[in-house]
């Protein structure tokens, strides 16, 4: 096991470094949800590795219990993966933060590590996206916008374009979203009914067929 391993070169303990993955292991019952309760001494070889190597948890967000599976017709879910990091690490990139994605195509969740990275906020400029062609209201939109006169008599080509960039946008607003919206917003139920053990497979499996088909119009993009 991986975990195993990681005890044999614990002399790195004096290296700046971390490790992301599937562990499959615990560090105690409250890492898990559903299934036997485990006797604690089952944990100590897990937690004697992770300060044998003197490896730190680093915060993270979203639902920690990274995998899910069915004993006895029974959900169970447990915290398989996780990252770790050795003192030094956090002491040089003090911003590390780890996220639990939604499951989509394993029974395992993405963990994703950020290393103090920051997005810059600044205004988007418009960019026509060809997943609206087709939709309810796109070309009347357009048509509004186009036939708009605005604060000219005969306005001009430039502003003709203005002006359906203008409408587009309200129209863009007022609709169901496309794209990343989507993405995100079936993300969010997928990982509600994820967390709740009344859910059966079959609301999983349509909201992850969802999912699947907004990754599918994103690479459109």
């Amino acid at each position: 096991m991986v975990w195993e391993r990681l005890l044999r070169i614990s002399i790195l303990r004096s290296t700046p470094w971390l490790v992301v993955g599937d562990f499959n292991e615990l560090t105690g019952n409250h890492e898990k949800r559903g299934g036997k309760v485990r006797h604690a001494a089952s944990f100590r070889s897990f937690n004697g590795m992770i300060q044998d190597c003197g490896l730190l948890e680093f915060p993270y967000l979203g639902d920690y219990l990274s995998w899910r599976g069915w004993r006895d017709k029974k959900p169970i879910r447990c915290r398989l993966d996780r990252a770790l990091g050795t003192e030094d690490w956090h002491d040089q990139f003090p911003d590390t933060v780890t996220e639990y994605l939604p499951m989509i195509a394993s029974d395992h969740k993405p963990l994703v590590v950020s290393i103090g990275v920051k997005r810059l906020c600044g205004r988007r400029c418009f960019m026509f996206d060809r997943r609206w062609i087709g939709k309810p209201g796109l070309m009347g939109a357009i048509s509004e916008g186009w036939g708009a006169d605005g604060d000219q008599d005969t306005p001009t080509l430039v502003a003709k374009i203005g002006n359906c960039r203008r409408a587009i946008s309200q129209w863009r607003k007022a609709h169901v979203p496309f794209g990343r919206e989507t993405i995100e917003d079936l993300k969010r139920q997928l990982e509600v009914a994820q967390a709740d053990d009344a859910v059966g497979p079959e609301v999983l499996s349509e909201l992850t067929s969802r999912l699947r088909e907004a990754y599918r119009e994103e690479e459109i993009y």
